[in-house]
């Protein structure tokens, strides 16, 4: 296992690391600026965002008891059912306790309604959530191997396979609500099929 090397510059907490996570190249951050890098907040920034948005802590339960979606936490459980189903994975790279990005995430997009109705029968959904930055909460997690042979660089990250493990596609974080992730899951997951207006989503998952 190779480690993460951790320092402070400026007050500001960063993580250098030698596996893909932290190994993000400043022109690949530009491309996604929403994201959580290798810098996130300090310590002191992020007890004050923890309270400032314990709201997320507890995102969209009601939502989520009227539409649910199950998140599976067993990576091979997941793994048997899209065997089973032949649905492939979401694998939800997410840290909900550090990352602003991720909480945006979740209050946004995950627990909309729309979501759940738009995406919910097309897919197995497997989370991956690491509760804190630091080395040792990283490198001692059951998902860091899956960290490192997808190569997540940035949290949140959506990456989706197949059952036998392989790479079909990645979704990075943006902006826009849960249309934007409906219309790019839908679109990659059958190119060709589904031009991206909510027409034809109306039409085609009726």
């Amino acid at each position: 296992m190779k480690k993460i090397t951790t320092f402070l510059i400026s007050g500001t907490l960063t993580l250098t690391a030698i596996i893909p996570l932290f190994g993000q190249s400043p022109s690949n951050q530009q491309a996604y600026p929403n994201q959580t890098y290798a810098q996130p907040t300090t310590k002191g920034q992020m007890n004050q965002s923890k309270t400032h948005d314990q709201s997320f802590r507890h995102f969209g339960s009601q939502n989520l008891n009227e539409h649910p979606l199950t998140w599976i936490t067993n990576y091979h459980e997941a793994v048997a059912q899209s065997q089973s189903t032949g649905k492939p994975i979401i694998l939800l790279f997410t840290g909900t306790n550090w990352c602003p990005a991720c909480m945006k995430l979740e209050k946004e997009v995950l627990t909309k309604p729309e979501f759940a109705q738009g995406v919910g029968n097309q897919f197995i959904f497997f989370k991956a959530e690491f509760p804190d930055y630091g080395e040792d909460a990283i490198m001692s997690s059951p998902y860091s191997t899956l960290l490192q042979r997808y190569n997540i660089n940035a949290f949140p990250t959506l990456v989706v396979i197949n059952a036998s493990g392989q790479l079909l596609f990645t979704v990075n974080y943006k902006a826009g609500g849960p249309t934007v992730y409906i219309n790019e899951l839908l679109q990659k997951l059958n190119p060709g099929q589904f031009s991206g207006s909510m027409n034809h989503f109306n039409t085609y998952y009726r």
